[in-house]
């Protein structure tokens, strides 16, 4: 009887190795979660964690390279994973060796916040990449990323996803000649993706219809190729959504 009840007890103790979402609270244990962590549709998520709001972190934390979130600001729950406003320049997304032109200077605190000479991968900081598709977003926990987005300011953050010429579904990062759209998660830009383009759990892609891809964002003319030549003007409504190495 001591040993259940202290096994009962210990649902409520600390244990830092524990991760956001590793651990199920239900009506079994009276929804109990270790500390510093709240019951959320049956797991226990991080409650709390430093955040990058208001303030500059090392950009190897914050994951962006000016060191400031704007979105995903729960670093406990999104270690793996950041949202990063900025401007780029060079034209392009989907190219998953495309590398840093303006060594990391980007964003909305960098240096070269115009985005002048930079690409997509200048605004993930050093250890951080632009994420590559669906299955590296749901990697690092972007099912729960992406459902933030999609309730928060309007705001779109790219990924590397391709999607196929023709119809737009996400094909695979190898298949080089296809670039069309440009896909990620967010709110209120662009169009929300069907269950037949296979995406999840990325919600939004930006096309080059007139309205879909709004200032700053340009997508260029090419309403097949907008992977291949998006660029971004000015630092609102989003950037990248970078993850971990």
């Amino acid at each position: 009887m001591r040993l259940f009840a202290t096994t009962l007890l210990c649902v409520a103790c600390y244990n830092p190795n524990i991760p956001s979402g590793g651990f199920s609270c239900n009506a079994s244990n009276n929804f109990a979660c270790p500390e510093g962590f709240t019951c959320s549709g049956g797991t226990c998520e991080a409650a709390s964690g430093p955040t990058v709001d208001g303030g500059v972190l090392p950009p190897e934390v914050a994951g962006c390279s000016d060191g400031t979130r704007e979105a995903l600001l729960n670093l406990g729950k999104y270690q793996m994973i950041a949202a990063c406003d900025g401007a780029w320049d060079q034209q392009g997304i989907v190219d998953f060796m495309q590398q840093p032109h303006c060594d990391r200077k980007a964003g909305n605190n960098g240096t070269q916040s115009d985005g002048h000479n930079c690409t997509p991968s200048d605004l993930c900081a050093f250890g951080w990449h632009v994420c590559i598709d669906y299955l590296d977003v749901m990697l690092h926990n972007g099912v729960n990323a992406c459902s933030e987005l999609a309730i928060g300011a309007p705001a779109f953050y790219a990924t590397r996803q391709r999607g196929a010429m023709l119809t737009g579904a996400c094909v695979g990062v190898n298949i080089s000649s296809d670039g069309n759209n440009v896909n990620g998660c967010g709110n209120g830009l662009g169009i929300v993706f069907q269950v037949a383009d296979m995406c999840t759990p990325l919600n939004r892609r930006l096309t080059a219809t007139s309205g879909q891809c709004p200032a700053p964002w340009n997508c260029g003319t090419d309403d097949r190729s907008e992977g291949l030549n998006v660029t971004k003007a000015g630092l609102s409504f989003g950037g990248v959504l970078c993850c971990h190495d």
